[in-house]
């Protein structure tokens, strides 16, 4: 925030002077003492004077309350007046949002895949504004190889950032929902050597950070020699041999060394992961549906 008058600015306002930014309740308006920053937020002054101040402010981490877009931070500017011994007043107002979603597919899926929850966030729960959500479409490569789509989060979350600031709001970071090899993408990006550090929490579902024995099975020559399997699935979701399925092999160099060997967690990104089962299914079968919800 730049509210800093130069000299040149009209002769009355050198009868301001130590200007101090504070924050202010909202409903009463009174200065706040020890303000917790993550409601808040925190300043750094880096210019003050008798002419005015500039100072950087680091948003708060406490979202708005549930159904709301926003919710609101008050600043007071205040100054001594050399005549009378009053002070002077500027309050400036910070709506605080949600920061923005990437939702990403996976194999053999599209963006409609997240159309619903994208309704959901907007629509329904009334939490996000539509310019703070972003759905990655990587169909036309959806069974290419790890390395192939290993750009589109990245692509994702520049697409939503430059939609956001378009849109008038200041945002640095975002979240990342994922399911199944768009878990593994989301990973490859803030894991590996072009992050640019502006994720601040991914949830994956169903993503087998592990790899997944469907991928070796669906390969598998000895009880498939003919590859019946995935000719039979070919049209109806995928090809299982344009490197996707190849690299969520359990055992493949996409999992053991591209996923898993080489980047490191970066220590403020937050991590959930999720995975689906089902109840009072035999031990066998509930491992063949997980295995698959895994790798689709």
């Amino acid at each position: 925030f730049d509210v800093y008058r130069k000299k040149t600015d009209p002769q009355c306002l050198d009868l301001l002077t130590n200007p101090e930014p504070v924050f202010l309740d909202e409903d009463t308006g009174d200065v706040l003492v020890n303000p917790p920053p993550a409601k808040y937020g925190a300043f750094q002054v880096t210019v003050r004077d008798d002419h005015g101040v500039m100072f950087k402010y680091t948003h708060p981490t406490q979202p708005p309350p549930e159904g709301e877009y926003s919710r609101r931070v008050w600043i007071g500017l205040r100054y001594d007046h050399k005549e009378g011994g009053k002070r002077v007043w500027t309050r400036l107002l910070v709506h605080v949002y949600r920061p923005p979603v990437v939702m990403t597919h996976g194999l053999w899926s599209d963006q409609s895949a997240f159309r619903k929850m994208e309704k959901d966030f907007v629509e329904v729960s009334g939490n996000y504004p539509r310019e703070l959500v972003h759905r990655v479409d990587y169909s036309g490569l959806n069974a290419a190889s790890f390395s192939e789509n290993r750009e589109e989060v990245e692509f994702g979350v520049t697409s939503v950032l430059e939609q956001a600031v378009d849109a008038g709001y200041a945002v640095g970071k975002v979240d990342l929902v994922a399911h199944s090899m768009g878990g593994i993408l989301s990973r490859l990006y803030y894991e590996g050597g072009n992050y640019h550090r502006d994720v601040r929490r991914v949830v994956t579902c169903n993503t087998p950070h592990g790899g997944s024995q469907m991928g070796n099975w669906l390969l598998d020559e000895v009880w498939d020699p003919a590859g019946l399997l995935c000719s039979a699935l070919e049209p109806l979701a995928g090809s299982c041999y344009e490197g996707a399925v190849c690299d969520l092999n359990v055992y493949s160099s996409g999992i053991n060394t591209l996923l898993n060997g080489l980047g490191s967690h970066p220590s403020d990104v937050e991590v959930h992961a999720l995975s689906t089962v089902s109840a009072g299914l035999p031990p066998l079968a509930q491992g063949a549906i997980n295995s698959f919800m895994a790798a689709t």
